[in-house]
């Protein structure tokens, strides 16, 4: 197991090159929370990038983020290692139910648990633990509410918050979610 970013991609390096692969794609998505205080990781990114990736024909990376202003102030405007090495933009919108429905009946997937729960999962990027507000609780039982309706389920609907810091806890986390997961889970 790396114990930091550079170990990380230095294995990196050495799958892909291993790799009979024509074309190596790498996919980071939500890549601000990569990007956590003393990670290192965009210099460890940009060091894979210019020293290495850049250097190929074969190695195509993407990125996304839901956070737009990280995405924005580090990635696109910023004057650091990656600076002018965007190709393209993409601006993507969440799939409504029906978009999600549809895809996943062309995969012929079904996501399904066997004990009647369907754990809604809410990601937030923050710089500290994240707050559920009066008015972001409302938006939250809003998309329980909206979900259990569009799907017509049967099944108990939890919320599990996947958080950079962890949740700071009040009365409308207690009330609304049943899981609290912080990045760490990610890598562990």
């Amino acid at each position: 197991m790396p114990t930091n970013w550079f170990e990380a991609f230095q294995r990196l390096i050495e799958f892909l090159e291993a790799s009979k692969e024509k074309r190596k794609v790498i996919f980071f998505d939500e890549l601000p929370w990569f990007d956590t205080a003393k990670s290192d990781f965009m210099p460890s990114l940009e060091h894979f990038w210019n020293s290495w990736a850049s250097y190929r024909n074969d190695v195509v990376l993407v990125v996304c983020g839901s956070a737009a202003s990280w995405m924005i102030n580090e990635l696109i405007n910023h004057k650091g290692g990656l600076h002018n090495r965007l190709t393209a933009r993409i601006r993507l919108e969440p799939f409504t139910l029906k978009e999600a429905e549809v895809v996943l009946k062309d995969k012929n997937s079904a996501i399904d648990r066997r004990d009647h729960v369907i754990n809604l999962c809410e990601i937030k990027f923050s710089q500290q633990k994240f707050t559920i507000t009066k008015e972001y609780a409302a938006q939250l039982e809003r998309k329980i509410a909206i979900f259990k309706a569009d799907t017509a389920t049967k099944k108990a609907v939890w919320l599990t918050m996947l958080t950079t810091f962890g949740l700071h806890e009040n009365e409308y986390s207690r009330r609304l979610v049943q899981k609290s997961l912080t990045m760490d889970v990610l890598f562990n």
